[in-house]
């Protein structure tokens, strides 16, 4: 690990002061000395957002929240990492991946990581996952799961959704222009295509149990004779010019 330094700031947040032992001479405790110092295990949260760490060690594990917004050198994590709450990567515009063993009892946030490319198979997120504005992303993994929500807003690249993606709660892939096709899956909450402008049609089965925006999915011209939507649709801008009866609505339908 490079021999970077945390701010006078900085570490005070991370509990030091300048009659901590490891504080020499006034200057500012490198951030390897501090993870060694607690052999990779950082009881708290282990905010280092902006620093200019290029990597962390194997086996780092923090208990409550990993904040590493803003870390623009960081191009991969290591292997074995460990977070028991909330992990934060925004505008780590140099990270390509996420290790295969990674675990992430809470959110996962991945907003503006625009050299993004890929999400190791089977990877379980327990809440929320934010995947927003990662411009590079083409394709999501297999055996993906998500407890809560997943956000894919302006992810122009993204093409096609795995056939097994399992979402708890919402969906939203407003504005990716590129998005061709989706897998039948059920959505709890709300699903938000607007203005996704390559989707020509949706897949049979495909249930959601709230709110369904087609919203300017402008190449769109029908809809699947099974849809079943738990509240309202939303098929304004498309070229849908009717729904089919079959079609179960349990609210309002804008047109």
């Amino acid at each position: 690990m490079p021999n970077l330094s945390l701010t006078k700031e900085q570490a005070e947040e991370l509990g030091l002061c300048e009659k901590d032992e490891l504080w020499i001479e006034g200057e500012a405790l490198g951030v390897e000395v501090y993870l060694a110092r607690h052999n990779c295990h950082i009881k708290g949260n282990l905010d280092l957002s902006r620093l200019a760490i290029t990597s962390l060690p194997k086996g780092l594990r923090v208990d409550g929240d990993l904040i590493l917004d803003g870390c623009a050198l960081i191009k991969e994590l290591p292997r074995e990492l460990t977070v028991g709450r909330n992990l934060y990567l925004n505008n780590c515009t140099s990270l390509r991946s996420l290790p295969p063993d990674i675990k992430v009892a809470g959110y996962l946030d991945l907003l503006f990581c625009d050299s993004l490319v890929s999400l190791p198979n089977n990877l379980k997120v327990a809440k929320g996952l934010n995947l927003s504005a990662c411009t590079s992303l083409e394709r999501l993994p297999s055996g993906l799961e998500v407890g809560e929500y997943l956000l894919l807003k302006r992810c122009t690249s993204l093409k096609s959704l795995p056939a097994d993606l399992k979402v708890g709660e919402d969906l939203d892939l407003s504005e990716c222009v590129s998005l061709e096709s989706l897998p039948s899956i059920r959505i709890g909450k709300d699903l938000d295509l607007y203005k996704c402008r390559s989707l020509k049609s949706l897949p049979d089965g495909l249930v959601v149990g709230r709110h369904l925006s087609l919203t300017e999915c402008s190449a769109l011209k029908s809809l699947p004779p099974d849809l079943i939507v738990g509240a309202t649709l939303d098929i304004r801008g498309t070229q849908v010019e009717s729904v089919p009866p079959t079609v179960k609505v349990g609210g309002k339908i804008f047109a």
